[in-house]
């Protein structure tokens, strides 16, 4: 029986997210859940939870739509439909680009049985920081303290 991308992913996911600014700002940390559902078909991915950048924290939420392509490939959309990005998790690691503006991002995926990382990569004259995200399933772990804990 092959495991879709529906399988692999619906659920309740543990998240905790390190963002590097490069460009003077503060730095941040993003410790919450991410509910990931069918919805028609596809996937609807809303994470939420409390993110602090340098002094200030605050409740943050985003919501995705993840459509799965042919094979274990999924297409990332925003939550209006505009495209974001693609990653396939057929294979342990992959990568994607993304041209916001004149902003640059880029992807890395990693992939375990129960927990994969996003390391993005983000350049631009708006933008300059890195992200690291794990993703644990939220019946295995307790919530990471670190995005590097994996």
């Amino acid at each position: 029986m092959t495991l879709t991308t529906e399988a692999r992913f619906a659920g309740l996911w543990r998240v905790a997210r390190d963002i590097e600014d490069h460009g003077g700002g503060p730095n941040g940390r993003f410790r919450g859940l991410a509910r990931i559902t069918v919805e028609g078909d596809g996937l609807r991915y809303v994470e939420y939870g409390k993110l602090s950048l340098g002094a200030a924290a605050m409740q943050a939420t985003r919501t995705y739509l993840w459509r799965p392509l042919v094979g274990r490939a999924v297409d990332v959309r925003f939550e209006d439909g505009r495209p974001f990005h693609r990653f396939d998790w057929s294979r342990a690691e992959c990568s994607d680009e993304h041209l916001c503006g004149e902003d640059f991002y880029r992807v890395r995926y990693s992939f375990a049985a129960d927990s994969w990382h996003a390391h993005w990569r983000v350049e631009g004259p708006h933008k300059d920081y890195t992200s690291r995200t794990l993703y644990i399933r939220a019946a295995d772990a307790p919530l990471a303290e670190s995005a590097a804990d994996a």
